[in-house]
């Protein structure tokens, strides 16, 4: 209850320092929606060659970071499996990028409440493989 009375309090301090602080962040907000858009159409059009359930792993070792993550969860929610935290997706590059992965090189993960499939990531045919654990 504490922590909501200081939620409060802030949000009431904030509105008292900028006019209108709902409505900057709702077009904050909308702006963000649209450039999220416009960023994953473009992506899914240069990468969409890689974006599958199996990647070779020299192709994905030739892009840089930021992408190469982007292109692991585009192609595990093209699988309509459940997205890894962060800590999942580093493991991923460690073994998979950053290592020369072998035929027991998998990595896999769940989710807690069950909604989607947890997902499995291993390395077959010099390919990431993606499927559903």
């Amino acid at each position: 209850m504490i922590e909501t009375m200081l939620e409060i309090l802030s949000f009431l301090q904030l509105k008292k320092k900028w006019a209108n602080v709902s409505s900057r962040i709702s077009n904050t907000s909308n702006f963000i929606k649209i450039r999220n858009n416009s960023y994953e159409m473009l992506f899914e059009e240069k990468y969409d060659h890689l974006i599958s359930d199996k990647i070779p792993v020299n192709a994905l070792k030739k892009i840089q970071k930021p992408f190469l993550v982007d292109v692991i969860r585009f192609s595990i929610k093209k699988q309509n499996i459940a997205m890894p935290s962060k800590k999942v997706i580093e493991q991923i590059l460690k073994t998979f990028i950053e290592s020369n992965p072998g035929p027991k090189s998998e990595v896999s993960w769940t989710r807690a409440d069950k909604e989607q499939s947890g997902g499995k990531i291993f390395y077959k045919d010099k390919c990431v493989v993606i499927t559903k654990k």
